[in-house]
């Protein structure tokens, strides 16, 4: 269910670039949310690996995964990582070398929707021609689903004839039952995220320890009606104070360091005799100028009084305000 360009261009590669595997990689301290773009993905394609990366991170944050148990949920195979690390890499290789030769045979199950969902689907399947590349299941619904983006695709990549009577007469049967064109996209992603609260439950273990006590209490206070605002108000009044008054200081400093460096660098310069012009240029032009760009930029050297404002706006610009 492609949102954007980049989604479908994925999609378009999996469906119609005949790829020997597909590697989906979640977030293991988050492995809900992500099962939504597995599951699609194995709809769409059984050659599937999935990594489960982050590994370190669920385990300090006291998160428990039943990867075995995840692996037979989603028929497909699932590997430990912490890429960081470079653990799990040597296995997801092996994982994806043995689907992609056919050694392993994934079978991830169906995902079941809604009765009249399921009906639709089997119709436009049984209409569909033989020896068709894509999934089926997975391409019936997508003809019921309607998409613009991925008809586009279909028409230029893998053009089917399907019956069009077919097709229309199941989107009337499933209009008749009150799921229109949005109502089916939205039961189609709800039986998505359903699904996947589902496998999470089954394989996610949060075991609470003292960092995520310490953290729900902050959250507490950071977020409640009687703190919240006025925490938010004095950390804008902090950042207000450090953009307008506070940088100056440190910003002072270092612009003092930079420009007590010329002298020394233009009596290096004349002890080596080198002609004025050059000193100039190196100093007075590159010297200087980089002196004022690291004081203004990085540290936003300037105040913030109203009669002043041009500078503030041109402190980026060294070269315009030694012009000014």
């Amino acid at each position: 269910m492609a949102h954007s360009a980049e989604e479908e261009v994925a999609r378009d590669f999996i469906c119609f670039g005949d790829p020997d595997c597909t590697v989906v990689v979640v977030d293991a301290t988050c492995l809900e949310r992500n099962l939504n773009l597995v599951l699609q993905t194995t709809e769409i394609t059984a050659r599937t690996v999935v990594c489960v990366n982050l590994m370190d991170e669920a385990d300090k944050k006291g998160i428990r995964l039943d990867l075995h148990a995840l692996s037979g949920l989603l028929g497909v195979p699932v590997i430990p990582c912490a890429a960081r690390e470079g653990r799990g890499l040597d296995a997801l290789m092996e994982a994806v070398v043995s689907v992609a030769d056919g050694k392993h045979i994934c079978t991830p199950p169906p995902i079941r929707y809604i009765r009249e969902i399921e009906q639709a689907a089997a119709g436009i399947e049984a209409l569909l021609p033989d020896g068709c590349a894509l999934n089926r299941r997975w391409l019936a619904l997508r003809l019921l689903e309607n998409d613009p983006s991925f008809l586009q695709s279909l028409h230029a990549n893998a053009p089917i004839a399907f019956p069009q009577d077919g097709l229309a007469a199941a989107r009337e049967k499933l209009g008749a039952a009150g799921i229109g064109n949005d109502a089916l996209r939205d039961r189609l992603v709800s039986g998505l995220v359903l699904h996947a609260e589902e496998i999470a439950c089954d394989v996610v273990q949060e075991q609470p320890d003292a960092a995520r006590a310490r953290d729900r209490k902050i959250d507490r206070i950071l977020t409640s009606r009687c703190t919240g605002i006025p925490i938010m108000l004095l950390l804008l009044a902090g950042v207000f104070f450090l953009t307008i008054t506070g940088a100056n200081y440190p910003s002072d400093m270092l612009s003092k360091l930079l420009f007590s460096l010329d002298a020394p660098f233009t009596t290096a310069l004349q002890a080596i005799h080198a002609p004025v012009w050059l000193q100039s240029l190196l100093v007075e032009g590159i010297w200087r100028v980089l002196a004022w760009a690291i004081s203004t930029v990085c540290i936003a050297r300037y105040s913030f009084p109203a009669a002043n404002c041009r500078r503030i706006w041109l402190a980026p610009f060294p070269l315009i305000k030694m012009g000014k």
